[in-house]
């Protein structure tokens, strides 16, 4: 099955695929800059070595999008690596974080 899976991937705006590793920034800028209602959360642990903060964060700041829509895209930051569950006090955090943010984007009524 992993021979037949097709990784190429064509970005918004271009014709052929990239040949290198997939960058799917410019199609969350095209989906952000499409539905100017679409709301990205991004959780990152200062501790990660795999998909470090500072570079996503970096990223972010250059979509190339308007600028009025990073108001769409919330940050937020844990003192751990890559699993934000490890340390069960920014576990307590990230929980928190994402039931607000959904809640604050699915436009219905919250029932318990």
């Amino acid at each position: 099955m992993g021979n037949d899976w097709n990784l190429l991937h064509t970005p918004p705006g271009q014709t052929t695929p990239a040949y290198i590793a997939t960058n799917v920034m410019p199609d969350l800028a095209a989906a952000m800059s499409y539905n100017p209602d679409l709301k990205v959360m991004v959780n990152a642990g200062y501790y990660d070595l795999a998909t470090p903060y500072y570079a996503a964060w970096y990223q972010f700041e250059q979509l190339p999008m308007q600028r009025k829509l990073m108001h769409n895209i919330q940050f937020h930051y844990y003192h751990v690596g890559h699993m934000l569950y490890v340390r069960p006090q920014d576990l307590v955090k990230v929980h928190a974080n994402i039931v607000t943010f959904i809640r604050s984007t699915d436009h219905e009524p919250v029932t318990h």
